[in-house]
C-alpha cells in the first residue's frame, strides 16, 4: 500500500462502525414504515393492522402489530451482528473492561468524609 493510500484506509476501518449503525437504523426505520403501504392498498403485514382496525378484530390488529414488531428486531439483530463482524478487532470494545461504582458508593462516602 502506498503512503498516500494509507489514511484513506484508516478512515474507512474506523469510520466503519458508524455507517453500520446507520445502516442498522435505516433498515430498521423502512421496516416499521413499511407498513403504512397497507394505507394505500399496497398490502404487506400492515394489511392486518389496518384490516383488524377496520373489522375491530384487535386479534388480528395485534398479530400484525408483533409481526412488524418482531420482523424489525430480527433485522436490528442480524445487522447487529454483520457489523460485528465487519469491524475490525482493534476498534470492538473490550470485553474486560473495568466497571466503575454506581454513585453514593462506600468508596464515594469514605471519600467525602475525609
Amino acid at each position: 500500500m502506498t503512503f498516500a493510500r494509507r489514511p484513506a484506509a484508516w478512515g474507512c476501518a474506523s469510520g466503519l462502525p458508524f455507517i453500520m449503525a446507520g445502516i442498522r437504523t435505516s433498515a430498521v426505520n423502512v421496516v416499521a414504515t413499511a407498513t403504512l403501504a397497507a394505507v394505500v392498498a399496497w398490502g404487506g403485514l400492515g394489511r392486518f393492522i389496518l384490516d383488524g382496525f377496520g373489522l375491530q378484530d384487535y386479534p388480528m390488529l395485534f398479530a400484525g402489530a408483533v409481526m412488524v414488531a418482531v420482523l424489525s428486531l430480527i433485522v436490528e439483530f442480524s445487522l447487529a451482528g454483520v457489523q460485528r463482524l465487519s469491524t475490525p478487532a482493534g476498534l470492538r470494545p473490550s470485553k474486560t473492561t473495568q466497571k466503575e461504582e454506581p454513585l453514593g458508593s462506600s468508596l464515594d462516602t469514605a471519600a467525602v468524609a475525609a
